[in-house]
């Protein structure tokens, strides 16, 4: 039997299930805390539900054909304002090169009250 995996990070746990892949039935679902203070961040947590989802109903390795990871973690820290600053690079020359300098300048962008993500735009 082949069989389709989905991993979901979340701020609490980190969920993995699993389907046939033909009928789309529920094979099984497991569930651990999420790994967000392991040296190896979330990445330690997506292998340990993966191992364990495999283990508990024994699927091989050869069984999965599909393997979807999703997470919130970019939408939490967008919203908990919890960003670091980003940059913009921007190349031309010319009229061209005028316009791309004019189009890349990004503001910085209020997250939530008071707190912002910061944006430096240089053009070489």
């Amino acid at each position: 039997m082949k069989v389709r995996i989905g991993i979901d990070v979340g701020g609490t746990f980190t969920d993995a299930v699993a389907i046939n892949n033909e009928t789309y039935e529920l094979i099984g679902t497991v569930k651990i805390p999420t790994t967000h203070f392991a040296p190896e961040g979330v990445a330690a947590g997506i292998v340990q539900v993966l191992h364990k989802i495999m283990e508990e109903y024994n699927i091989q390795p050869d069984d999965v054909v599909f393997i979807a990871h999703g997470t919130t973690q970019a939408t939490n820290a967008l919203l908990e304002g919890d960003v670091v600053k980003v940059g913009v690079v921007t190349l031309g020359k010319g009229l061209q090169g005028a316009k791309s300098k004019s189009d890349t300048t990004i503001d910085n962008i209020e997250l939530a009250k008071g707190k912002y993500l910061y944006s430096e735009n240089e053009f070489v």
